[in-house]
């Protein structure tokens, strides 16, 4: 009996091949909307405006991300503040205290309402073992459907991944490093898949620690190995330091370095603050290596304090998107809906209180509908313009996108209505067809000036006059003499 011929394989291109292929991924296949301008979309506040400036927004969804920095830092604050905005928002969100030290009054103070909140948008949990945290996070993923864009689904938190206690009851304390490390490098590739499927975050904080001993390198090292630092695709390292003001080192009572006394904002009592740094030192969501200034409020008229500081917050973002310049002791504002000019106690006042007008007569007034700075600044976040402010200011003012181009087509010399010669310009021919004026230099040469007739430049439109400007005289071709 005669063998039936194989049916040839067909042979197609690669393009096509890849194609076809591809249907059978199914909803495996990446799918990525375009961003409106340069900010995260969807993505969990910090808390805080000029953190949310540097990370482009705050945390992206299907991430992870990492709180890194030595104790007294404030990561397990800021952990608290995205707690706060991921529950307003409607996001779930599952708190792994592995540490033990959740603080209900603390959370409150900082704004959190446990009572409206609390097992109905946020789970506080205390793991036992390691284990149990990712364990319990990956059957929470698994019940949840699949999705690919908006706001994320769930968020998990940890504080801190190096209080996570291994399953091993018995373990050599010189092994325990190398025990977590292994388990984390089992259960993250896990996770990290799971978490962009279901479209969730996890958030976690990490320490760093002193080697002892070390004479040469940094001593510093982030404890847990190194798998933790290559599956976060967001890491911010945040650590205090001293902000040089005098009054550091004379508040009543302490004597820590970077501590900072300021008068109530009610004339009654002292808040005290330290300060932090943070940069973000990986993001692959937005521009990493950005560096923002926090201050933290621990203390409010004796109490407890409020956390991030939202008036030193909502300076250091309008100095850095160029909408506040501070002169003889005036805040000079130019957020739309806040334009003048302000004493530092009515900044703050205007910050802590929304709707706050002024003092006038020795009362002090207030709008009968209350507008939020904090909140206005945060819509600047939301809807991108911050960026390009903050683009533009870091620019010394100028935008990027006004620079145009055109060609040099002559050099000439211009007169002005009382027949004098002016000093030669180069004539630009824009590419929309628009000639302007461009000054040459004192110190350019005749060759010089002529080499560039021919070559195509890029300028900045706002800064030059259309040609012939202010002169009546028709314009002249003239040869640039040599500078002398």
């Amino acid at each position: 009996m005669a063998k039936k011929a194989k049916k040839p394989i067909e042979k197609i291109t690669a393009r096509k091949a890849i194609k076809e292929s591809c249907k059978d991924m199914g909803d495996q296949m990446i799918s990525m909307a375009a961003r409106e301008g340069q900010c995260i979309p969807n993505a969990i506040s910090t808390g805080s405006l000029r953190l949310d400036l540097s990370m482009g927004g705050g945390v992206a969804p299907k991430r992870i991300a990492a709180l890194v920095g030595p104790e007294g830092g404030g990561k397990s604050t800021i952990l608290y503040a995205m707690m706060r905005y991921s529950v307003e928002t409607g996001i779930p969100c599952v708190f792994y205290d592995a540490e033990g030290t959740i603080d209900r009054a603390y959370m409150e103070n900082c704004g959190f309402n446990w009572d409206k909140f609390f097992n109905k948008l946020f789970y506080p949990m205390w793991p036992t073992t390691g284990e149990q945290v990712f364990i319990h996070m990956r059957k929470i993923l698994r019940q949840l459907k699949s999705r690919k864009d908006g706001h994320p689904q769930a968020v998990f938190f940890i504080d801190s991944i190096p209080a996570l206690v291994p399953q091993i009851s018995e373990v050599d304390p010189s092994d325990q490093r190398a025990i977590i490390a292994s388990m984390l490098s089992q259960y993250l590739p896990l996770v990290v898949t799971e978490l962009a499927a279901r479209h969730c975050s996890l958030i976690v904080t990490n320490q760093i620690r002193m080697n002892p001993g070390v004479q040469f390198g940094n001593p510093e090292y982030n404890p847990c190995g190194n798998s933790l630092q290559h599956y976060t695709d967001q890491r911010v390292r945040i650590a205090p330091y001293a902000s040089g003001i005098p009054e550091n080192k004379r508040v009543t009572g302490l004597h820590v370095s970077g501590v900072e006394k300021e008068a109530h904002v009610s004339g009654v009592g002292e808040d005290l603050y330290r300060r932090s740094r943070t940069c973000t030192v990986k993001n692959k969501a937005f521009t990493p290596m950005q560096v923002a200034n926090m201050r933290f409020w621990f203390r409010e008229q004796g109490g407890v304090g409020r956390g991030i500081d939202p008036v030193f917050d909502v300076v250091q973002f309008l100095a850095d998107t160029g909408q506040l310049s501070i002169s003889k002791g005036f805040y000079d504002v130019t957020l739309p809906g806040f334009a003048r000019k302000f004493r530092y106690n009515d900044l703050k006042r205007t910050v802590l209180e929304p709707g706050y007008c002024g003092d006038m007569h020795g009362l002090l007034v207030y709008d009968e509908t209350p507008v939020s700075i904090i909140d206005t600044c945060r819509a600047q976040i939301l809807s991108g313009d911050a960026f390009e402010l903050a683009k533009v200011a870091a620019n010394d003012g100028k935008s990027t996108e006004e620079l145009v181009r055109g060609e040099v087509t002559g050099v000439v010399q211009r007169e002005n209505k009382k027949k004098k010669k002016l000093p030669p310009v180069y004539v630009i021919k824009l590419d929309d067809g628009e000639e302007i004026d461009v000054p040459i230099q004192k110190d350019t040469s005749k060759k010089d000036a002529d080499a560039m007739i021919g070559r195509f430049v890029k300028i900045d439109r706002t800064a030059y006059v259309t040609s012939p400007a202010e002169v009546e005289a028709p314009a002249q071709e003239v040869s640039v003499t040599p500078a002398s």
